[in-house]
This record gives C-alpha cells, sequence and structure tokens, in this order.
C-alpha cells in the first residue's frame, strides 16, 4: 500500500525518527517533541530475531514453514532487522506512521512508511520477501 492512499485521518504528523529497531516489524520512534512509543507495523510479519521465552512458541510456529529450522527463522528475523536499521537511519529519512489501533502489548499498530513508501513495499521492492513470514498478523493481538 502506497503511504498516500492511506486515510490521511490516521496519520500522525511526520518527522519521527528510530530510537531502536525491535525487529523487523517492530520499532521505538520518538516524535518531534520527544515522546517516544512503540509502533508495529500491522501490514505486514517478519520472523524473529532473538529466540527468549517470550518468542519461543512464535519461532516453533515460524519454523514450521521452514521445514523446522530455527536457525533459519533467526537469521531471516535478524536479516529483516538489519534492512529495516538500514532503511530507517540512512540519510535521516523522513518517517510517517499511519496508526489504527493498539495491540493487546500496548504497541501502536499501523503503517509505516520512509521516504512515502509503505515498509512492505520497501521489502517487496527490493526482493525482501523472506523476511516476511505467513504465519502471525499483529490485528490478531489488537486491543478490543
Amino acid at each position: 500500500v502506497d503511504a498516500q492512499n492511506i486515510d490521511s485521518k490516521k496519520k500522525i504528523p511526520s518527522g519521527y525518527k528510530v530510537i531502536k529497531i525491535l525487529d523487523g516489524d517492530t520499532y521505538i520512534l520518538e516524535d518531534s517533541k520527544g515522546n517516544r512509543s512503540k509502533y508495529r507495523a500491522s501490514n505486514f510479519d517478519t520472523f524473529e530475531s532473538s529466540d527468549n521465552s517470550y518468542t519461543n512458541t512464535r519461532i516453533g510456529k515460524q519454523a514450521t514453514e521452514l521445514n523446522g529450522n530455527r536457525n533459519e527463522v533467526i537469521n531471516r528475523g535478524k536479516g529483516a532487522s538489519q534492512f529495516a536499521d538500514s532503511l530507517m537511519r540512512t540519510n535521516n529519512p523522513q518517517i510517517d506512521v499511519y496508526v489504527n489501533g493498539e495491540d493487546k502489548y500496548g504497541r501502536k499498530l499501523g503503517n509505516i512508511a520512509v521516504k512515502g513508501l509503505d515498509m512492505r513495499n520497501w521489502l517487496d521492492s527490493l526482493h525482501k520477501g523472506e523476511y516476511i513470514t505467513k504465519y502471525g498478523d499483529s490485528f490478531n493481538n489488537k486491543r478490543k
């Protein structure tokens, strides 16, 4: 989805900067007033980048897509994180956020656009589809 085609009523003013890339689809961003929040891309899901008690079950489910290979899940997750870090930090790009909810973990859900193009489109256009998993969707965890 092109950032220009997203409902502008939900757009949060641009001028966000990246504080931390938590993984390929979750970021800590800071607005122009210095407020920091966790944002989770709602239109794609990347493989997990670390194995811990929180991610253990998800890695197991994601590994089923890769013939049970947990190491490949982590490798693809780290690749997604590195890609997001490079794209969102190189040359201080404009970052826009289009919020469409909040998940049960308190993260803001939405489309994240960098240089006017949605992160999912960046992954697709640069042939990084191997970082996207079929398992999971942030809307499954959306706060009711």
